[in-house]
């Protein structure tokens, strides 16, 4: 199954997505506290304040039933990356709520591109979802993972402008990939 070319690249898009999501998530705490002198009670506010990009889950339903599942999801990736920018500027001017506003695009955009993955999964073989979903979850956690690890070394040695490096850097090969979707159809339309 992992021959199929959706399943490919919806994973592909969602690993890197996922591996920025958690080289943030895994330093932010650590820039929290050094940059800003928060302490766990402040830390765990700026990641409820985080979540709630979580909403973003019926508003990407409502795309993908509309037919907009690619357009969407370039957007979805673009705005993680915007994420990452507005990260960087947000922490270089001690910007709390920049980092905030940063956390939230994040993480949006990582729920609004995993649900119009699934549903593309999910609509490619209906009678093989749990295989489907066993794969797909399998590769982005490994992703993740491998970010998070990689995430704390960043930022200890390179700092949050590092780390926005990173996490910008994972998103960015989602983004050069969703590019060739495009290339590939006018391909085919050539062709044709």
């Amino acid at each position: 199954m992992w021959n199929t070319p959706l399943l490919r690249r919806r994973g592909f898009y969602q690993g890197m997505m996922f591996s920025g999501f958690q080289a943030f998530w895994t330093a932010v705490p650590l820039a929290l506290a050094h940059e800003f002198g928060m302490g766990q009670g402040g830390i765990a506010l700026f990641a409820l304040a985080g979540a709630a990009g979580a909403l973003l889950a019926p508003v990407a339903g409502r795309l993908a039933d509309r037919g907009l599942t690619r357009p969407a999801t370039g957007i979805a990736i673009a705005v993680a990356l915007l994420s990452f920018v507005l990260g960087a500027v947000s922490m270089h001017f001690h910007s709390l709520a920049g980092l905030v506003a940063a956390g939230i695009l994040l993480d949006g955009a990582v729920q609004l591109c995993q649900v119009l993955n699934f549903r593309s999964l999910f609509m490619l073989a209906p009678e093989l979802r749990g295989r489907l979903n066993g794969l797909f979850m399998t590769f982005i956690f490994i992703c993740a993972a491998v970010a998070s690890g990689i995430a704390a070394a960043v930022y200890a040695f390179h700092g949050w402008t590092g780390l926005c490096l990173l996490g910008g850097g994972y998103v960015l090969l989602a983004l050069l990939y969703y590019a060739t979707e495009f290339r590939r159809a006018s391909v085919a339309a050539v062709a044709a």
